[in-house]
């Protein structure tokens, strides 16, 4: 075992224990101490880190960005779960939040960016190049003057 792993335990595990072990060694008439709930260790105050707070709003966050920019999956997940009481009722409440969605435009970004993405990924480097000016546009005979490489994601009316 490393030093570091050795000290580690020695300091955050041996050292708590040893001495709630010799207290209670000491006071045998004592009555015996509550079982503590799962999770929680014996004689450790209450968690109240910044850190844990800090990874629930991380949660908080990342849950509230994925119920607005993918609220075509909240709609098949309901869907999935139609088959149950709780499913059946959330369907038409995801549908509606997708309707909203729609409305504010939060499904039209996620395509561009999407189509972005696959630009990206089945891009040659001559396409690169011309985007940063480093060469010949081998595409250029195909694409109309002004029209950006990732252009083609977006819908019609958008370019």
């Amino acid at each position: 075992m490393s030093s570091f792993a050795h000290a580690f335990r020695r300091k955050f595990f041996h050292e708590r224990v040893v001495p709630e072990a010799a207290a209670s060694a000491r006071s045998k008439s004592a009555p015996p101490r509550p079982i503590p709930p799962v999770g929680h260790r014996i004689g450790e105050a209450e968690d109240r880190s910044p850190a844990r707070r800090i990874a629930l709003v991380a949660l908080l966050i990342a849950a509230g960005v994925l119920a607005v920019f993918n609220s075509e999956g909240m709609v098949s997940t309901a869907r999935d779960l139609a088959e149950s009481r709780v499913g059946r009722s959330m369907l038409p409440v995801a549908e509606r939040w997708d309707g909203a969605m729609e409305q504010i435009g939060a499904k039209r970004l996620v395509a561009s960016v999407r189509g972005l993405m696959l630009d990206m990924q089945y891009a040659r480097w001559a396409d690169v190049a011309a985007l940063f000016g480093a060469g010949n546009d081998p595409m250029a005979a195909e694409r109309p003057e002004g029209e950006a490489l990732y252009s083609r994601a977006l819908p019609e009316e958008e370019r």
